[in-house]
């Protein structure tokens, strides 16, 4: 369901600002990238969330690499470290072996059972298009690098229909969507249904 439609019904200036967070752009809201974390910043984060000292500083930096400073995952390993007393290996894996977590994260309101069954849920695939599935397992193939528009679209070999919508039109949505990054490689998240 698109957020524009209920543009008007919303609360307005003067006495309102109303500030919308998002993985998709939306109509009639003006667009503010955040960029991506700092390694230091990504640090900090973590360890605001976890203020044992079992995992050195050192060790949250490798992970927060390892995660590619991705803020909910980062949170949530953090909290769960810091209830179940997570070693920093069993961190590093809590992806590829769903580690148990039972955390509360603002970003859910329940608690999450397992990391990587958390992290499959919120990444849902249902909503793409079939023009957009079909560039998305393409993309599956290439090296997770940037790659320029111009190879994007001669690698991708899309054969189209009258009707269609055309390449650079279904990788605008896509990437609205939240399926390419600019210049970062995405998380690897093995989901099995």
């Amino acid at each position: 369901m698109s957020l524009s439609r209920w543009y008007g019904y919303l609360p307005n200036q003067p006495e309102w600002h109303v500030l919308v967070t998002s993985r998709e752009n939306i109509e009639r809201f003006d667009l503010k990238d955040l960029g991506f974390l700092s390694g230091d910043d990504a640090v900090r984060l973590f360890l605001s969330h976890y203020t044992r000292d079992k995992i050195d500083t050192r060790e949250v930096r490798d992970l927060v690499i390892a995660l590619d400073f991705h803020t909910l995952t980062i949170e949530i390993l953090a909290k769960t470290a810091q209830l179940q007393r997570t070693g920093p290996n069993e961190l590093m894996n809590a992806i590829k072996n769903d580690l148990k977590a039972n955390v509360y994260v603002q970003h859910k309101g329940d608690k999450i059972e397992r990391v990587t069954s958390y992290l499959c849920s919120i990444f849902v695939l249902n909503e793409l298009k079939k023009d957009e599935l079909r560039l998305l397992k393409q993309f599956a193939c290439l090296p997770p690098e940037f790659h320029s528009y111009e190879l994007l679209e001669g690698l991708t070999g899309m054969q189209y229909n009258p009707g269609d919508s055309e390449f650079p039109e279904i990788l605008e949505t896509f990437q609205a969507k939240g399926g390419c990054c600019k210049t970062r490689k995405p998380i690897a998240i093995k989901c099995t249904a």
